[in-house]
């Protein structure tokens, strides 16, 4: 059974991260014992995606603040999907996705777990919207999505840290991703990102040929946006 003493640290394997390490007295010893501390690694890797993602919402703060303009939303790098399909798709007048479509728009392309999020975070825009008067509904939207989409994308990380369970600190690699960084939120994507992980983790616990392998893997190859 693997314990926290057999924790592969990177600043004792990997010598970039050694020499990284010096800033903070350097590489973990050979008798340390981390486990007496509250920061675990899963802990540490939380923090870590929610700062990267924090740095990319940043980054998208130049398109919103123009509404996701032309040509600025290509030069800044800051282009998204979501603000324009919330009235593009229906959502701002309150259509059910895939059985209620406007006149002469495109019907939701998405798969129905994928809309079935776009649709919560579609309900709680239109709630804030009109509790509060001034909130431009594209952007309230964008907000919303990007802390709903913060769940998945945490999921993903520790599902990696938790596929090897030795080697946790590998999932730095997908929270520190630039593109985690640069393009979280310009779609959905961080959903199928999500199941991916934990199907990987039941695939890593339950071994080749098992059924839950089998029928764990078709999750991620259904929830890939079709357009």
């Amino acid at each position: 059974m693997t314990t926290r003493a057999e924790i592969v640290h990177p600043s004792a394997e990997d010598p970039v991260a050694r020499s990284a390490s010096n800033v903070i007295g350097g590489p973990i010893g050979l008798l340390a014992r981390s486990s007496r501390y509250w920061w675990s690694p899963l802990r540490v890797l939380i923090v870590i995606t929610t700062a990267a993602y924090a740095v990319g919402y940043a980054l998208d703060l130049s398109c919103r603040s123009t509404g996701w303009a032309s040509p600025e939303r290509y030069e800044h790098l800051c282009y998204s999907d979501i603000p324009p399909l919330y009235s593009l798709r229906g959502f701002a007048d309150g259509l059910i996705p895939y059985l209620q479509t406007q006149s002469g728009q495109t019907p939701l392309e998405y798969p129905v777990i994928t809309g079935i999020f776009m649709q919560i975070s579609a309900m709680i825009t239109r709630a804030l919207t009109g509790s509060f008067e001034g909130l431009d509904s594209g952007r309230t939207f964008f907000d919303v999505n990007v802390v709903l989409l913060l769940i998945p994308l945490v999921v993903a990380v520790i599902a990696t840290a938790l596929t090897v369970k030795r080697r946790p600190w590998d999932a730095a690699l997908v929270a520190l991703a630039p593109t985690v960084i640069l393009a979280a939120t310009v779609n959905w994507d961080l959903l199928p990102l999500a199941f991916a992980g934990c199907c990987l983790l039941l695939w890593s616990t339950t071994g080749a040929g098992s059924s839950r392998r089998r029928r764990a893997a078709a999750g991620p190859s259904s929830l890939s946006p079709r357009g």
